[in-house]
């Protein structure tokens, strides 16, 4: 159940000593789950707890709702942080829901789950650990797990995953499963210009070709669902990089939207 909870229950601690969101992940982290408390529209629901290291965690999460989110709304999960090197992407990506709380949302129909630190034990004890190659079906970690019982109870159309990169550039892969039903695929929904320029790969797969990440979870969900990866320079300004999310992202969310309003007229 979704619900406003206290900042200092455990998820990543920290205490805010700045008015404005600090480049600290813990910082800014705590600054968001403060201003949930009195949004009407994004509320602090973690997950847990799991045990690690003798003590208790909660998994981050936040769930936007916009307007008319009831009934059959479009359903997404945004994750970042699955690295232990991703802090940057993390801090895009609350930058991206402090936009939303401060400023216009992501419009109609919208039902939002957004994971700013997956890999929370990695980020806790500083750990060399990434979970962006787990299988979501199969993974034992805790954090995995978690996440696997939320997306097959929410039942998500579409997954953003957001992750940094040695290269200079951009890129973006979309992947979608291939179904034996009417609905078109990823491939046909997002197309390049949703990207900017970044340089772009689609892909259709059936579901046993995917060994890791939440499209292994297909044949266990009632619709396959598309995954997006936007891979940033870690060697971008956060600046830069918090634009491009927000402008990314808004723009995936526009698109997927106006592909269901179509198909409700097919």
């Amino acid at each position: 159940m979704t619900k406003k909870i206290n900042p200092r229950q455990p998820a990543l601690r920290g205490k805010l000593t700045a008015a404005e969101p600090s480049t600290d992940l813990t910082g800014r982290l705590t600054l968001l789950l403060e201003r949930a408390q009195q949004s009407e529209n994004l509320f602090a629901s973690p997950l847990g707890p799991f045990w690690h290291g003798g003590r208790s965690h909660f998994l981050p999460r936040f769930v936007y709702f916009g307007p008319d989110a009831s009934g059959d709304p479009l359903r997404l999960a945004v994750l970042a942080g699955l690295g232990r090197h991703d802090a940057a992407a993390s801090r895009a990506l609350l930058a991206f829901l402090e936009g939303a709380v401060n400023g216009p949302g992501f419009g109609p129909g919208i039902n939002l789950s957004v994971f700013p630190v997956l890999n929370l034990v990695g980020q806790l004890a500083d750990e060399d650990r990434d979970l962006a190659g787990e299988s979501w079906s199969q993974s034992r970690l805790p954090e995995i797990e978690l996440a696997r019982q939320d997306a097959q109870l929410r039942c998500y159309h579409v997954f953003v995953r957001l992750e940094t990169s040695p290269d200079d550039e951009p890129t973006a892969w979309v992947r979608a499963i291939l179904g034996t039903g009417a609905r078109p695929t990823g491939v046909r929904i997002f197309t390049s210009e949703d990207f900017d320029s970044w340089p772009v790969r689609f892909e259709t797969l059936t579901a046993g070709a995917v060994n890791g990440g939440p499209l292994t979870l297909a044949d266990d969900l009632p619709q396959a669902p598309i995954e997006v990866t936007l891979a940033l320079p870690s060697s971008w300004p956060q600046a830069r990089m918090d634009r491009s999310v927000n402008r990314i992202l808004r723009r995936l969310f526009a698109s997927y939207h106006a592909f269901l309003a179509f198909g409700q007229h097919l």
